[in-house]
């Protein structure tokens, strides 16, 4: 892939970690290649260890390009990573054009306070905030550039965001052809989920397909079925095989359970026709899990990878025929899955 590099406005209160207008540039073209919205800043962060404004001539000269007249305070540009969200979104963007980027993507959010615990940042933005930074629709929706793919989840829902979805929604259809009239007939998959955890769920399928061809009903969908499994899946095999796998690191705490962080632990079993699930260590059926730590942000980071987070008892379930394909590829799929639930519900928010 080509050298790409992230810049976005930043500003820390002291509390809360504001990023708005973030751009990923793929190689040496500053020419826009399309626009993303999803729900807010993610894991991203800075590419120093003590943050400091981009002061480069040629490159501030680029960057102020994409600066928002209306917006005149803490608008310093910085360099933070690529972070694993941005790398599908690259591919998102590379599936669309059938090839290699060299430009720009502008990613937007329904709102731009930091924080993979969704909860906790949506929190954040009902106390002291600054309302221009916290919130730029209004702004972003005049930089919009097609190709256009709406990520925001489910958050559209929330009533704190409905409205503001609906004014993104309104004016993404006037600008693209693939979306049902209606906010509420389409479905706005992560582009993590829909390029790799879901990318063979028909609804998955289906969302990228009319994103690629911008129409509602390509001719593609015709002839476009889920992919199968080419043999039945062998969940003993499949279990073994995982829990031998050399980068599965998880040590077992007991039969079929694993610990995946300091608070919470794993379950891969044969039972009930094979399932993955987590919760945490000290789970007692007496109290909810709204009663211990982080339970929102864990469950957004399983949500995001298509697990099941309705059930009380488990933070999250994943039925192992949910991967669907052959015995060695599920295995890969799910030591990745899980290194990559770790590494997320490890870092330090």
């Amino acid at each position: 892939m080509e050298n790409k590099r992230v810049y976005t406005h930043y500003y820390w209160d002291g509390n809360i970690e504001y990023r708005w207008r973030t751009i990923i540039q793929i190689g040496n073209s500053w020419e826009k290649c399309g626009t993303i919205f999803m729900k807010n800043p993610g894991s991203s962060t800075h590419c120093e260890k003590t943050p400091s404004p981009i002061v480069n001539k040629e490159l501030l000269d680029n960057l102020r390009k994409f600066d928002y007249e209306e917006i005149v305070n803490h608008c310093e540009w910085y360099e933070f990573s690529v972070d694993n969200t941005m790398t599908y979104v690259i591919k998102l963007f590379e599936t669309y054009y059938q090839k290699p980027l060299n430009g720009v993507i502008q990613i937007f959010n329904l709102f731009n306070i930091r924080g993979a615990n969704l909860g906790e940042a949506i929190g954040k933005s009902n106390g002291s905030i600054l309302e221009q930074l916290a919130y730029t629709v209004e702004y972003d929706v005049k930089h919009i550039v097609s190709p256009v793919y709406l990520g925001w989840g489910d958050l559209w829902k929330n009533q704190k965001f409905s409205e503001k979805a609906e004014k993104i929604f309104n004016e993404v259809r006037q600008k693209t052809s693939y979306l049902s009239d209606g906010i509420q007939n389409n479905k706005y998959y992560h582009p993590q989920y829909l390029m790799n955890y879901g990318k063979n769920k028909l609804d998955c399928i289906i969302t990228l397909t009319r994103f690629v061809k911008n129409e509602i009903n390509p001719k593609e969908l015709d002839c476009i079925i889920p992919v199968p499994c080419k043999s039945p899946i062998n969940i003993v095999h499949v279990i073994e095989l995982v829990t031998t796998n050399q980068k599965f690191q998880l040590t077992k705490i007991e039969k079929d359970d694993y610990s995946l962080s300091d608070n919470l632990m794993i379950r891969i079993t044969k039972s009930n026709n094979g399932y993955l699930a987590i919760r945490h260590k000290n789970y007692d059926v007496q109290y909810p899990n709204s009663k211990y730590d982080f339970t929102e942000r864990y469950r957004n980071i399983l949500k995001e990878k298509g697990w099941n987070c309705d059930t009380p008892v488990w933070l999250g379930t994943k039925l192992i025929k949910d991967y669907e394909c052959k015995d060695d590829e599920i295995v890969t799929k799910i030591v990745s899955e899980i290194n990559d639930i770790v590494e997320l519900v490890n870092k330090d928010y």
